[in-house]
């Protein structure tokens, strides 16, 4: 092949790469973890990295992703965030605290709901409302925790 050609390739699942070698005529088909196709195969995932693919929505590593928000209402605390949804090995869920000092899964609706609001959600991500109840106590903190196997 003569110059610099482009190959596009349709027909690709989730997390799946191709290159065309046009040395021996074959394409490769690859498929990677859902963190090395967003943030590339050589890139180490660091718990900041993991944080900014895992919530927030952003289409790569430094790409600004969307602020979660957070606010008392009637005495519930409610954070929103768009969560990825598209990588099984991620799990993106919600921990309270009085203390700060140790955390506990949220007692109900831990993975969150999904927010009726959709708008400007990219695709593989939902918007979803983590919801903690004050009852009664001084203070309360409520965060998200993110994993990957």
């Amino acid at each position: 092949m003569n110059g610099s050609p482009t190959t596009t390739f349709s027909g690709l699942g989730t997390f799946q790469t191709a290159s065309f070698s046009p040395l021996t005529g074959r394409v490769t088909v690859a498929t990677v973890s859902g963190f090395n196709y967003w943030a590339g195969t050589n890139t180490t995932m660091t718990p900041e990295l993991l944080l900014s693919y895992g919530v927030g929505g952003a289409s790569a590593p430094g790409q600004a992703g969307e602020s979660t928000s957070l606010a008392l209402t009637s005495g519930v605390l409610r954070l929103t965030a768009v969560v990825r949804t598209n990588d099984p090995a991620l799990t993106v869920s919600a921990q309270t605290s009085t203390n700060l000092s140790s955390w506990a899964d949220l007692a109900t609706n831990r993975f969150g709901v999904s927010a009726t609001n959709t708008n400007g959600v990219p695709s593989g991500c939902q918007r979803r409302v983590f919801e903690a109840p004050i009852q009664g106590e001084t203070r309360k903190f409520l965060k998200l925790k993110v994993t990957s196997e």
